[in-house]
């Protein structure tokens, strides 16, 4: 994973530590000093108000060996395969390969090397201070439309809706046979808004949403086809605007735009939250039904769907073929082809899952 998801995904987890430090610095030490019982209250040293352990107890306690170089003032700890290096002094530390950025890291005190007492905590003690929390248990799928919302309609007369509700019947199967929770937003041809179907993703915690679509384009002749996933944006190109604007035409009540001046700062926050979760989804999701399907892959795309935007999870908007395209409909009309189509999804979520459990949710 490249380091920018990494850094952006401490949102939760680091987030915590830092709660903790703005309280003030005796506020946070009390706190560790009772939850870690290897901690010692006479080696911590404050220096400029912020709270430091000297290197050696830092080594002992979390049983780092350490080489450090004079000349660089580079530091490097390893413990069994794992190794991390800094230079005293500076905000940033190198581990995995991956560079993060941390204020206050470490400093020279009277000659001797400190370690900053938070950096200890996250990075360097033993047993990590906080369990895993990242964890992927339910996957919300959201079949488009239904009832007297149709959909797209192909030139043969089939109906997104259907196709939509076949593919989710499916693909629930498979996840469930893996191990997840499945939550479907409708099991039947009926009609869910799009404001209900956010309200059902968003009971759900550590939970994914899913939302399956079938394109539709007026271009002549319907040469337009592939599949592809979307995330949430403001930003869109003419195209993704006006597919935006199909998949959210059901809506009558929707809000003003989160990009008014009064809302900017709400849109920053859910814009910003789930981002680099759905990105990474998207992008397992178009991988898994590239290896399944010949359909052409038209690629992860961003727009403003109210479904994603109103959903507190990471999300993506699937379209996975064009009813406008008489070939692709044949398909899609086709219960083995929906099948495919569910288990290249399933593929994809389940890509998407083993790598955010691993690096528990990209912090690691």
């Amino acid at each position: 994973m490249n380091s920018v998801v990494v850094m952006r995904k401490r949102i939760n987890l680091i987030l915590f530590f830092f709660i903790l430090l703005s309280l003030t610095s005796c506020a946070s030490v009390e706190y560790f000093l009772k939850h870690d019982k290897s901690l010692r209250r006479d080696k911590i040293i404050n220096i400029r108000g912020r709270a430091y352990l000297p290197l050696d107890f830092v080594c002992s306690a979390g049983e780092w060996d350490y080489h450090y170089d004079f000349l660089t003032h580079k530091l490097t700890l390893k413990r069994g395969s794992r190794e991390i290096s800094f230079i005293i002094g500076e905000n940033f530390f190198l581990k995995d390969g991956e560079i993060y950025f941390f204020d206050h890291l470490s400093c020279f005190y009277k000659g001797g090397i400190f370690i900053s007492l938070l950096f200890y905590e996250q990075e360097l003690r033993k047993t990590t201070l906080l369990p895993q929390i990242y964890t992927l248990k339910t996957v919300v799928l959201d079949p488009g439309h239904g009832g007297k919302d149709p959909g797209a309609i192909g030139r043969r007369g089939v109906q997104e809706k259907e196709v939509n509700l076949s593919i989710a019947l499916y693909l629930k199967r498979i996840l469930e046979a893996n191990g997840l929770k499945v939550v479907l937003t409708r099991d039947k041809d009926e009609f869910v808004s799009l404001k209900k179907r956010a309200e059902i993703a968003n009971r759900n915690k550590d939970a994914i949403f899913v939302s399956i679509h079938a394109n539709s384009t007026s271009k002549k002749k319907g040469t337009a086809n592939g599949f592809e996933v979307y995330y949430l944006s403001e930003k869109m190109d003419d195209y993704t605007r006006a597919v935006a604007k199909r998949e959210n035409a059901v809506f009558q009540d929707a809000p003003p735009p989160l990009s008014s001046h009064a809302n900017i700062t709400l849109w920053d926050i859910i814009y910003t939250e789930n981002r680099a979760e759905s990105i990474e989804l998207a992008k397992a999701v178009l991988h898994g039904l590239e290896k399944i399907t010949d359909l052409n892959n038209r690629g992860v795309k961003k727009a403003n769907f109210f479904v994603l935007r109103s959903v507190d999870l990471p999300g993506v908007l699937i379209e996975v073929g064009f009813l406008s395209h008489p070939q692709e409909e044949r398909k899609l009309a086709s219960r083995r082809y929906q099948y495919l189509l569910a288990r290249g999804i399933a593929k994809g979520i389940m890509e998407f899952k083993r790598e955010y459990e691993r690096t528990n949710g990209w912090t690691r």
